[in-house]
């Protein structure tokens, strides 16, 4: 009876264990809502910056970092980023992008 009571309670916390590390996990990764463009820009240092990284508006995440690729244009080396934005924001001809760091210690 002890022994079944005992594996009992091993499933109810195993259970919990992974529910607990599922939500975790959705909390870090955070994902973007569904409805999003997708945008290239061409910046000259990209050090730092990585797929996956968030795409902030006035510190809010709006989008996400799809790809960071060199490229040659005109003889000179570009890191041509390619990023998704929920669908109520826009990049237009005016707009000004930057990369900047999210932390001291050099993430971006």
């Amino acid at each position: 009876m002890k022994t079944g009571a005992a594996v009992w309670r091993l499933v109810v916390v195993g259970i919990i264990a992974g529910l607990s590390f599922v939500l975790l996990n959705n909390v870090i990764t955070q994902p973007v809502a569904q409805g999003v463009r997708t945008y290239t820009a061409e910046f000259t240092d990209t050090s730092g910056l990585y797929p996956g990284a968030d795409v902030r508006v006035r510190g809010v995440r709006v989008g996400k970092v799809q790809s960071v690729e060199l490229e040659r244009h005109d003889g000179q080396s570009v890191s041509a980023v390619g990023f998704t934005l929920e669908r109520r924001y826009a990049v237009v001809s005016t707009s000004r992008l930057a990369i900047k760091y999210q932390s001291l210690t050099g993430s971006r």
